[in-house]
């Protein structure tokens, strides 16, 4: 499934679907202990979300229970949230974490298509043409940021974060200039630097007053991390966790907090129960 060494790379999609694929069982806290885990929820889109001016949509996904990918699939096939399909919900999910990046019809299709064997859902390139342009029609906004993006680039080819960090882009631009290679990467590059940093942050919150104590870091993946915990510590290094990794951000001049949502593992790192708030 994959040729890595990165922990963060152990299959988790296919392992719903294939007991054989849940390699992540391997991994056990050790004696008297539990993993717990904190994952930045949907940070990413919210930062896209921001990025995009789009408070409307940030309002929406204040409330923990809202299904963005249900939403999606919802309001553009006109569906109450009850009648969104199984199907609905993988393509609009696909469409959701992909194509506020520039992705093409083409690429969203084979996406979908590639991942067939674990959701038992296909699409056509007229379906992959349509999901597409029905995304951007909810989502006008979206060529607005992109113009920016393009914009700096043809300034002096910088982008900063809301962080202050700072990146150089040295690809080569198409003759049409407009979601090129370059273009994509510069369009990506500030919601998921952000997202490190601001995970970055909430760990070193982590590490100056609580590792050791309640808790050791394990792994870092992108927008998660997992510590090993006493047992009878979890409930309190998982609200402590939670704190270190909430904090309050400026993107595109909107105040923004992500949410985490913690986790243990008491088994191992496979089918982690949420921790209460």
């Amino acid at each position: 499934l994959e040729v890595s060494t990165n922990l963060g790379n152990l299959p988790k999609k296919e392992a719903i679907h294939e007991p054989m694929y849940d390699v992540r069982r391997c991994l056990v806290p050790g004696p008297g202990e539990v993993f717990v885990e904190g994952d930045l929820s949907n940070a990413e889109a919210r930062i896209v979300a921001a990025l995009c001016g789009n408070k409307m949509l940030l309002e929406r996904m204040a409330d923990p229970e809202f299904d963005v990918y249900r939403w999606t699939a919802a309001t553009i096939l006109k569906k109450p949230m009850e009648g969104v399909t199984k199907a609905d919900r993988v393509l609009y999910k696909e469409a959701c974490l992909a194509l506020g990046y520039g992705m093409g019809w083409l690429t969203y299709m084979r996406r979908v298509n590639d991942n067939a064997e674990h959701t038992g859902v296909t699409i056509t390139a007229y379906q992959a043409k349509a999901v597409v342009a029905a995304y951007h029609r909810l989502h006008p906004s979206l060529q607005g940021w992109w113009k920016h993006a393009a914009e700096k680039l043809a300034e002096r080819g910088v982008l900063t974060t809301g962080f202050g960090r700072t990146r150089r882009f040295f690809g080569r631009r198409s003759y049409e200039g407009w979601l090129d290679e370059t273009h994509k990467e510069a369009i990506a590059f500030e919601p998921q630097s952000t997202v490190a940093d601001l995970l970055n942050r909430g760990l070193l919150r982590w590490w100056k007053h609580h590792d050791g104590m309640w808790g050791r870091l394990l792994l870092q993946v992108h927008d998660s991390v997992l510590l090993t915990v006493p047992a009878e510590k979890a409930a309190v290094a998982g609200k402590l966790l939670k704190r270190c990794l909430e904090e309050e951000i400026i993107v595109n001049g909107i105040k923004l907090t992500i949410p985490a949502e913690v986790s243990c593992g008491r088994e191992s790192w496979s089918g982690l129960e949420k921790l209460a708030a």
